[in-house]
């Protein structure tokens, strides 16, 4: 995948699955994450590859069992089983019937803001599950967007050292962290 598209043409509904190996720098930074409860939603699942390396590097965090997640998409590629609820909708549409304790993704870029902006305003009665958003860091700039941003700042970006392969190419040609929203950590800090 190419920030400025050169030579490349875009996969179909920006889907560009997360690489093992930054879903594992995040848990290896963040372990706690396990405290925040059971209860996860996944809002653009695709093949399940977030879903999928959290449940293979879990055993090395956990304290009491895995998460249940709850995986949204369009088109999902992955299946239901065992602790995952495959639910086929246009996450922009989504609305739970329960709380989930931790949101993480890795939206389509063309909607980053409007995943950010849903995932926030989830729930109406002032519940705030952590949100965990795999986004460029080009993201946090533009005029365009500087007013957006104002009462939506990060928490914490956990920023990747090494530029994700999304395609199997090579890294990407831009950088990336994991955005955290309601966290309990501030600050930059590098993966």
């Amino acid at each position: 995948m190419s920030s400025t598209n050169r030579g490349a043409k875009r996969k179909p509904r920006d889907f560009y699955a997360t690489p093992e190996s930054s879903v594992e720098q995040l848990l290896r930074r963040v372990p706690e994450l396990n405290i925040y409860g059971q209860n996860w939603l996944e809002p653009a699942v695709g093949d399940g590859a977030i879903v999928k390396a959290v449940r293979k590097y879990w055993p090395q965090y956990q304290k009491n069992a895995e998460p249940y997640f709850t995986g949204v998409d369009i088109e999902p590629q992955i299946e239901s089983s065992s602790g995952l609820e495959i639910v086929r909708s246009n996450y922009l549409l989504y609305l739970p019937e329960q709380k989930h304790h931790v949101i993480i993704t890795n939206p389509p870029f063309f909607l980053a803001q409007c995943f950010i902006e849903h995932s926030m305003n989830l729930y109406e009665d002032g519940y705030q599950p952590v949100i965990i958003m795999l986004l460029r860091l080009g993201l946090l700039e533009s005029k365009s967007r500087q007013g957006w941003w104002q009462g939506k700042e990060p928490d914490a970006l956990y920023v990747l050292s090494e530029r994700p392969d999304f395609t199997g190419g090579g890294g990407d040609s831009c950088a990336y962290a994991w955005y955290f929203w309601n966290w309990h950590e501030r600050g930059i800090f590098i993966l």
